[in-house]
């Protein structure tokens, strides 16, 4: 036997009183003829009515814990009937918070404290809408730290030559996220951070700031002679040394300090190194640098007797605290530092 809805899938369309036909055919023989017999009945067609929806899940990160900028995720919601089983129906809910729609696994989250999610479930039978909500909490970022220091750093070893292109590849931040009563959230970011633009015609070590969600991190970079770019004129590096040189602190003034001079002095070339020992040479201070007279009391001076050393330098008074001979590197340089005065005076000695 069949019926007229046999294989039929059932729709809203149906919804109402239905007749059921149903046909019997007796099968065929030699000696009896084929009957096909058919009688009805009727059915009604109808859905069982939405009665709620709700959530479930498991509170965590990613599901109901989140930092400003991760990708919304949903949890399970389920629907609830009139009568039959509950079913799952996340897929074809819809989730908004303050009025402005997520779509699970593309929108991000904004923000920080709790926020409250809608979700929304409209029964494609009945046309009927039902809503539930929750929470969701919005970590603050509490503190940044470096977790990986680019190759080019003072912590990564490797030194920018001056006038060269700075990067910051390699260069991995870490966010430490909190929410009071949770555990907090660590990110890595590798990118989306700001950086401050460094001086790469100063000579030295210098600090690139990073910012990342208000909160900012350092870490310091050194430029050096050695690997100068080839665009580097002689003019500027001698430039560039002659304030490297005069930023040291003379009344402070390290072994390492010395060193440093020394060898940078020693990567200069030829031309820039001549326009350096003219600096030294004379009175008063010859350093072209925009504004050196402003920014530094310093003075190149060169005297031909070396060990006049207790002379009247331009009519300071000789109050030398500390006395520091700083070795050869083409002119010999004696920094003299003033107690109460504070100059200090960069003397030249060309040697022969």
């Amino acid at each position: 036997w069949t019926t007229n809805y046999d294989s039929h899938a059932f729709t809203s369309s149906d919804i109402g009183t239905k007749t059921v036909t149903v046909s019997y055919t007796e099968p065929s023989s030699t000696s009896v003829t084929t009957v096909t017999k058919t009688t009805t009945y009727s059915i009604t067609v109808a859905y069982p009515p939405l009665n709620s929806i709700y959530t479930s899940y498991t509170s965590g990160e990613g599901v109901d814990r989140y930092v400003p900028g991760d990708t919304f995720h949903s949890v399970a919601v389920y629907a609830t009937w009139g009568y039959g089983a509950n079913t799952l129906v996340t897929s074809s809910c819809v989730f908004s918070i303050s009025g402005v729609t997520l779509t699970p696994g593309s929108s991000t989250v904004s923000g920080t404290g709790t926020q409250t999610v809608n979700v929304s479930y409209t029964d494609p039978l009945s046309g009927g809408t039902k809503t539930t909500t929750y929470p969701i909490y919005l970590y603050s970022l509490d503190t940044l730290s470096i977790s990986s220091y680019p190759t080019y750093s003072v912590i990564g070893g490797t030194s920018f030559g001056l006038g060269t292109t700075f990067t910051s590849s390699g260069l991995v931040l870490s966010g430490t996220y909190s929410y009071s009563g949770y555990p907090d959230i660590v990110r890595s970011y590798s990118s989306g951070f700001s950086l401050s633009s460094p001086n790469m015609m100063f000579l030295g070590e210098q600090s690139v700031i990073a910012s990342y969600g208000g909160k900012t991190v350092s870490y310091d970079i050194n430029i050096t002679n050695f690997g100068k770019a080839s665009g580097v004129t002689d003019a500027q590096q001698a430039n560039a040394m002659a304030t490297y040189v005069l930023n040291l602190n003379a009344c402070n003034l390290s072994s390492d300090d010395v060193s440093l001079m020394v060898e940078e002095y020693g990567y200069m070339t030829a031309g820039a190194k001549a326009l350096f020992d003219a600096m030294c040479d004379g009175d008063g201070l010859v350093y072209t640098g925009t504004g050196a007279k402003d920014r530094y009391d310093y003075i190149f001076y060169q005297d031909e007797d070396d060990e006049n050393q207790n002379e009247q330098f331009h009519g300071f008074p000789q109050k030398a605290s500390t006395e520091t001979i700083v070795g050869s590197f083409g002119a010999l340089l004696i920094l003299v530092c003033f107690g109460v005065v504070g100059y200090a005076m960069i003397r030249g000695k060309k040697h022969a």
